[in-house]
């Protein structure tokens, strides 16, 4: 993997950290490799989760899912899948036992999600 594309994941990072954050999620621990979860978060009422975080120009669903699964079980967490939908402020958020939803970024200075 390139600087660029470290840079681009890093920044996906903070930006999913920013968007549990606003959930009242607390990010436990990151890292990066295809072999471990982006992210370790937790929420008082669900506990620990895996996170798999994936900004790219294309949605490659079934295998970032697949990866978020595997990831997941190796840690023996749950799994949660947050995908940036190219050209929008907005993300598809997947997660173990739940339907899909889209969490959108706050904008600069509001307070609504």
């Amino acid at each position: 993997m390139g600087r660029m594309q470290r840079t681009k994941g890093a920044r996906a990072q903070t930006a999913a950290k920013a968007l549990l954050t606003e959930r009242d999620w607390t990010v436990v621990s990151t890292s990066s490799g295809a072999s471990q979860e982006d992210l370790v978060a937790s929420r008082e009422d669900l506990g620990l989760w895996s996170v798999e975080v994936k900004d790219c120009k294309l949605l490659n669903l079934p295998k970032w899912r697949k990866q978020a699964r595997d990831q997941a079980k190796r840690s023996k967490l749950p799994w949660m899948l947050l995908a940036h939908i190219p050209g929008t402020r907005s993300w598809l958020v997947e997660r173990q036992g739940e339907r899909a939803v889209v969490w959108h970024e706050r904008a600069a200075g509001s307070e609504a999600a």
